[in-house]
């Protein structure tokens, strides 16, 4: 296919996509380079700044995905992926803007605003964090909504706040209906109650799991 119809980008992308698994680095960016050459595709960018990433080439990378977001400018991966090289670079004020301009095209995306939060997080900005991970639990809706939920939980464990952390924990074990997010939580729970010497309430929510699982 390379050969017959080399302006076609799919051939690029598979060939490529083996080469990042087998993290053969050099023979990937070679090929995606000459698939750039024949065709200029945000999907070859995207892939060639992956390649860069992974050989610790940040500013190529960098480089490649802002002309990939310039190309397909709603595609919120491509948006995501900048802002991660950023942050391995420690340009944290980079990185908000380019979260922030992808709110504002998904102004409901969760993922966006955990990624936000988790970056506040890291600048110790803990009350933006905590407004970023409650707006994203207020926004998400079904399965999505217990994962925002558990993400909320830990960072409340995290930053101390474990009375907060408590009650998003017995929010999961009561209306979770995934087993396995409600023994996570169980987990989480039983630690911060065995660390208070709440034996009862450990045994309590035991009780309450094996009656609803």
């Amino acid at each position: 296919l390379l050969v017959v119809k080399p302006f076609m980008e799919f051939p690029y992308l598979e060939l490529s996509n083996y080469y990042l698994m087998v993290r053969d680095f050099k023979s990937a960016i070679a090929l995606l380079e000459r698939g750039l050459s024949y065709v200029e595709s945000p999907g070859l960018r995207f892939e060639l700044s992956k390649a860069y990433q992974s050989i610790g080439e940040l500013e190529v990378a960098e480089d490649n995905l802002r002309i990939a977001c310039q190309m397909d400018y709603t595609n919120l991966e491509y948006r995501q992926k900048l802002a991660e090289i950023l942050v391995y670079q420690s340009r944290y004020t980079d990185a908000l803007e380019v979260l922030y301009g992808a709110l504002e095209i998904f102004p409901d995306a969760v993922y966006v605003m955990q990624s936000i939060a988790n970056l506040y997080h890291l600048m110790g900005n803990y009350d933006f964090a905590e407004f970023y991970f409650r707006r994203a639990l207020a926004k998400a809706e079904g399965f999505v909504r217990e994962d925002a939920r558990k993400h909320l939980a830990e960072y409340l464990i995290e930053i101390g706040k474990l009375d907060q952390a408590e009650e998003e924990l017995e929010a999961l074990i009561k209306e979770s209906n995934n087993v396995w997010i409600k023994i996570d939580s169980y987990t989480d729970l039983s630690l911060i109650l065995i660390e208070q010497e709440r034996y009862q309430d450990v045994i309590y929510w035991g009780k309450y799991l094996l009656e609803d699982p």
